[in-house]
């Protein structure tokens, strides 16, 4: 009886991700996840290109997911709503970050810590050069908006933030932080981080009001 093609691609991409957890990216090799899934060797190039096409569909939902949102803080302007600034809504976005690490941590785990040898092992330097971007620019547009904010912060205080919230969710995934746990570590991290902001810019966010926009 023929296996249909696309059982035969889940059991490849299911022995793949074990194979790379155990093994890493760079000690993987096609021939093991193809012993793994009962294939040929050269069965696994009718599915994929290559040793790095297979990790990237295997990683694919999860860094779609982290495009997504980089993209909608770089892109939507929220410097203009004032309600996104308050504490409430930092804590809200907490949710959802412990809900996405919560729900992805096997995929989290190649990414971070499996990648090398594979087009994403520089991702996370990426990510952290483009949130240092990301926050300049913020901080640029904000100024002209709220007199008396205090925006010129310097490149290298912005790339080491953007570097230590990197560095706080490496630690959550490398420890298995359940969520409990993780939501009252980020509420920590989130209220020293929040109103040290508040210093470093000299101004009162709760009394934020935006000039209008000519």
């Amino acid at each position: 009886m023929q296996v249909p093609k696309n059982s035969i691609e889940k059991s490849i991409l299911s022995e793949a991700l074990k194979e790379f957890e155990e093994k890493g990216y760079s000690q993987a090799s096609l021939r093991s996840i193809a012993a793994r899934a009962m294939v040929s060797t050269s069965n696994i190039y009718n599915y994929f290109e290559n040793k790095d096409a297979l990790f990237l569909q295997i990683v694919e939902p999860v860094v779609s997911n982290i495009e997504k949102y980089f993209n909608h803080i770089e892109f939507e302007r929220e410097y203009l709503d004032t309600e996104k600034w308050s504490f409430a809504s930092h804590l809200e976005r907490l949710e959802a970050l412990a809900d996405f690490i919560d729900m992805n941590r096997r995929i989290l785990k190649l990414v971070a810590f499996k990648a090398h040898g594979s087009s994403l092992e520089d991702y996370r330097e990426s990510l952290t050069k483009r949130y240092t971007r990301i926050t300049l620019h913020f901080m640029k547009e904000s100024a002209p908006l709220y007199p008396g904010l205090k925006a010129d912060i310097s490149e290298f205080f912005a790339h080491n933030f953007a570097s230590f919230w990197m560095n706080i969710i490496l630690e959550i995934i490398m420890h298995d932080i359940p969520r409990g746990e993780m939501m009252n570590f980020l509420k920590e991290i989130m209220t020293f981080m929040f109103y040290g902001y508040e210093g470093l810019t000299e101004y009162d966010f709760s009394k934020m009001r935006p000039k209008p926009l000519k």
